[in-house]
Order: structure tokens, then C-alpha cells, then sequence
């Protein structure tokens, strides 16, 4: 699977990036809104992993303009230190998935596998 990771902290980018290939995924990396609108626009990914909170543009704001294009990917999961009952209740309303920060890489790696399994 070829996965997007939208956020604008390079630690987060390097160390899911490194996962990413180490579980048998393409990891594409985009630090911002601008950045990652451009992959999906030219070399679509199956998963997109965004960060909510991010200057500028926010990672909500970047799903609705790529929803309302016909761009966003098959399968979206929302990366987000707020409180999980606030971002949760977004990402039902959407259909999309949501992973708590700080996470476990063997909850990302379980996160990607049911998106992976879904896009299949």
C-alpha cells in the first residue's frame, strides 16, 4: 500500500515512515496542507495518515478540499492530540478513523492493516 503522512512534525514523519517500510508499505511524506494536496492531486496514495492540528491550513480543512475535489484517498485515519472524544466524534460523523496521540506503533501497524485490509 502506498500511504501519505501529513504532518508537520519531522520526528512523527521519520519514525512512521520507517515503520511504514519496515511493514511492507510505500511511505510518502508531505509536512503541510500545500505538500500533501499536491501527492494526492499527481500520485494518489491508498491511505492518507493526517494530522489534524498543523499551521495553516488545518488537517480537517485538507480533507474537505480533497473530498470536495475527488481527491482524498480510500482510506483516511485522523492523527490528533485532542481529546478523543472531540476528534472521535468528527471522524465517525465522516466515516474515518482516528488515532490518539501519543500512539503505539502496534496501534498504527493494526490501524493500517484494517485500512490496508479495506482498500484491498
Amino acid at each position: 500500500m502506498r500511504v501519505l503522512v501529513v504532518d508537520d512534525e519531522d520526528d512523527i514523519r521519520f519514525i512512521i515512515g520507517v515503520s511504514l517500510e519496515r511493514w511492507g508499505h510505500t511511505g510518502v511524506e508531505a509536512a503541510d496542507a500545500a505538500a500533501a494536496y499536491a501527492v494526492c492531486a499527481s500520485d494518489p496514495p491508498d491511505i492518507m495518515l493526517l494530522d489534524v492540528s498543523m499551521p495553516g491550513e488545518t488537517g480537517l480543512e485538507l480533507l474537505e478540499r480533497l473530498t470536495a475535489d475527488g481527491l482524498a484517498p480510500p482510506q483516511v485515519a485522523l492523527l490528533s492530540a485532542a481529546l478523543p472524544g472531540q476528534l472521535g466524534s468528527v471522524a465517525q460523523e465522516r466515516g474515518i478513523r482516528h488515532l490518539q496521540k501519543p500512539f503505539g506503533l502496534d496501534d498504527l501497524q493494526v490501524l493500517l492493516d484494517e485500512m490496508a485490509a479495506e482498500v484491498a
